[in-house]
């Protein structure tokens, strides 16, 4: 989350922001799950596979003859609750640490707006594009269009305006 400092303030959002910002957590979250459920499935798959295996050599009756990987069953099943478990929790925190803070960016309604300070000007040749550097923390070059690259100095203030928590770039003024 930004701190507010004397170079910046919050304002409302847009509806066009909000909405953008809604789309955006929405394509997220759908990915998001859709690599979690193959994550799992994997695993489920890699287990099933293991026990199987687990199954076919593990033979503790026979102490003469070692078979040459002994899995016991129930070590398998351990290490795939475990394996679930540590999944469970990574793909828990990212969700809450990614998904939900923009859904609680939407919730706010609110941006960042941030003074800053133009330190550099380039055109980049291979892509026919204009950047101005900026003094923020948070972006460090944005892109503008022929006029605004013409109309600015390096040193002029500008406004840049982003979300606070996911720095999603709404632009400037």
């Amino acid at each position: 989350m930004v701190h507010i400092t004397n170079n910046s303030y919050r304002e409302p959002m847009e509806r066009e922001e909000l909405q953008y910002l809604e789309r955006h957590a929405v394509r997220q979250r759908k990915l998001f799950l859709r690599v979690a459920h193959y994550i799992f499935l994997g695993l489920a798959l890699f287990m099933t596979a293991l026990y199987t295996f687990s199954n076919f050599t593990y033979d503790p009756g026979n102490i003469d003859e070692r078979t040459e990987t002994p899995l016991s069953p129930v070590f398998v099943l351990q290490v795939a609750a475990g394996m679930f478990l540590f999944f469970a929790i990574v793909l828990g925190l990212l969700y809450y640490f990614t998904i939900l803070s923009l859904f609680r960016e939407i919730k706010s309604g609110y941006k960042v707006v941030e003074q800053a300070f133009i330190v550099e000007k380039k055109y980049m040749s291979q892509t026919h594009s204009y950047h101005f550097y900026l003094s923020s923390r948070i972006k460090k070059s944005i892109e503008v269009n022929k006029k605004d690259y013409n109309f600015y100095d390096v040193n002029d203030e500008i406004n840049i305006e982003y979300s606070p928590a996911s720095y999603h770039f709404f632009g400037y003024h």
